[in-house]
This record gives structure tokens, sequence and C-alpha cells, in this order.
């Protein structure tokens, strides 16, 4: 459970007093040079959107879990909309848990290159199973 850090302790890296951050253990927490899950999540859950968005503006079909491989435009809009704001939710938390913005660019990169990769594995994969729309 997350708790507040109180003013007079001191982030003893830079020597100045923490505020109010908060501390996630096992989320990255604010400890500069942490890992943060969250922004790794919002990586993944915003690269997700795009490629379902992109096919709804498309009026095509493309694999979803609401609908199997044959999920039409409404359906993909439906879900790129969930994954983007899921992605938005989980944007605001991981930057409450970290100082800065900047510290969460290399998780959410990482996150977004992640899910990048799984595509590229899967299409080439399963290539000629996929119904053609």
């Amino acid at each position: 459970m997350p708790t507040a850090v109180a003013w007079e302790e001191v982030d003893h890296e830079e020597g100045v007093p923490m505020m109010n951050r908060r501390r996630q253990p096992g989320m990255g927490g604010t400890r500069r040079g942490g890992w943060s899950w969250r922004a790794f999540t919002v990586g993944v859950l915003t690269a997700n959107s795009v490629p379902h968005l992109a096919t709804a503006a498309r009026g095509q079909h493309m694999l979803t879990p609401l609908g199997g491989q044959d999920s039409g435009p409404g359906r993909n809009l439906v879900w790129g909309s969930i994954n983007l704001a899921a992605g938005a939710f989980s944007a605001t938390a991981a930057l409450r848990g970290t100082s800065t913005a900047k510290e969460s660019i290399v998780p959410f990169a990482a996150g977004a290159a992640v899910f990048a990769a799984w595509v590229a594995v899967y299409e080439k994969c399963l290539a000629g199973e996929s119904p053609q729309a």
C-alpha cells in the first residue's frame, strides 16, 4: 500500500526535502534511477491502442478480445479506446509515482518497444492464418 513520504525525509542524493511524493514498493517508486512498471504498462497500452484505432478508422477487421479474429470497426474502436483510456489513466498514476516525467520516458519507450516486437513476432508466425477483410 502506498504511503506518503513525510516532509522531513530528505532525498539524500539531492539533499532536498521529498515533499509529499509517494513511494510504491516494487513499482519503481520515487527512487531516482528506479524502474517504473506503471510507465512500462502505459507504453504497452498506448502502443496497443494505435493499430485498433487505425483499423476502426479504415473500416477494416482485426483481432480483438471483444470479438475474436473477425472483429469489425466498432469493436476495434471500443478496444482501442479502452487501451488509450487505460494508458492515459495509468500515465497520471505513473507520473504521480515519480518525481519527473523524464524518469518515465525509458520505461514507457521500453513498453512500446516490447509491444511492437510482440506484434512483429505474432504477424510473422501467424501471417497466413488471419482472415482477410
